[in-house]
């Protein structure tokens, strides 16, 4: 009378369970981000008073320093969030595709900056931190 005992190795099973939870936790820290950036943008200005071409409205612009006062809308539309999958894991985008993004973000030689991006996912690293921290499995 003998007993026989197999050992199965499942680590082929726990490391796509590992990939798939990275990519969660990814995705809920980048949705998170983006709602930052949204919320950070919405707020009051304070700088000049301009009437909107072609019409009687008017509306505030943004001081230095201040995110970008929101007019068209096409750079808050445009912010967006991207999840790609690298060798070792998986990579968090939060961005805008339009070109002016970046010159609102930190200014030009004609231009103070007006940061929209930087500030609002600096204070949220913290929360960052917690998502990724997490219970994985």
């Amino acid at each position: 009378m003998g007993i026989k005992v197999t050992i199965k190795s499942r680590v082929k099973e726990t490391m796509q369970e590992i990939r798939k939870a990275q990519r969660r936790k990814m995705v809920k820290a980048t949705t998170y981000g983006r709602k930052e950036v949204l919320n950070y943008m919405t707020g009051t200005k304070t700088g000049r008073i301009y009437r909107v071409p072609g019409t009687k409205k008017v509306y505030t612009a943004s001081a230095p320093g201040e995110s970008p006062a929101i007019r068209t809308s096409q750079l808050f539309n445009s912010i967006a969030q991207e999840v790609i999958e690298t060798r070792e894991g998986y990579e968090g985008i939060i961005g805008t595709p339009l070109n002016y993004g970046v010159y609102l973000e930190f200014g030009t030689s004609r231009m103070l900056p007006r940061p929209w991006l930087g500030p609002p996912l600096e204070i949220a690293q913290k929360e960052f931190k917690r998502i990724l921290s997490e219970k994985w499995l």
